[in-house]
């Protein structure tokens, strides 16, 4: 087999396996889940929106997306319907907020911008995810998750971080 031959087998096989893992990631996309972490919308009709979420990371994903989705309409989010685990959930924007969702640039941001919350399931989990959201306007910042942690008696600790909005 002359060099030509084998280097032009060389580029083909490779090529074979680009294509195979195209295909893959292909395949694996169109199987319709979610990414750990992210949610996705699926559905919105002002003033609700529905996302699919995997795991609690996306479940804290989802409802940061709805607190930001709701300011559009001067409201916060309610929970309306929720698959425990993965899922959908769908919230309405129907609480009116009551404080300015944008503190001062200026206002004191805490040494320690850290705040945790304990929950069990995920209706408590969006409670504490909302919570924090509030907690973290404040001072003109978002929260973002950083931690989540089981302990032994089941229940769960997140644990988010104030970072300021630019």
């Amino acid at each position: 087999m002359s060099y030509f031959d084998q280097a032009g087998a060389g580029i083909a096989g490779r090529l074979i396996q680009g294509a195979g893992v195209v295909f893959l990631g292909a395949s694996l996309a169109s199987c319709g889940g979610t990414p750990s972490g992210r949610a996705e919308p699926v559905q919105e009709t002002s003033p609700s929106v529905t996302y699919r979420y995997a795991g609690h990371e996306g479940l804290v994903d989802a409802t940061v997306k709805a607190e930001a989705y709701c300011r559009e309409f001067n409201a916060r989010p309610t929970t309306t319907s929720l698959d425990e685990g993965d899922g959908e959930v769908t919230f309405v924007c129907d609480r009116t907020r009551l404080d300015p969702d944008s503190g001062s640039p200026t206002s004191a941001m805490p040494s320690n911008p850290t705040v945790n919350y304990t929950y069990r399931d995920d209706r408590t989990l969006i409670d504490a995810t909302s919570e924090a959201q509030r907690h973290c306007a404040g001072f003109g910042a978002d929260a973002r998750k950083s931690t989540v942690t089981t302990g032994t008696d089941g229940t769960h600790t997140v644990a988010f971080e104030c970072v300021r909005t630019e």
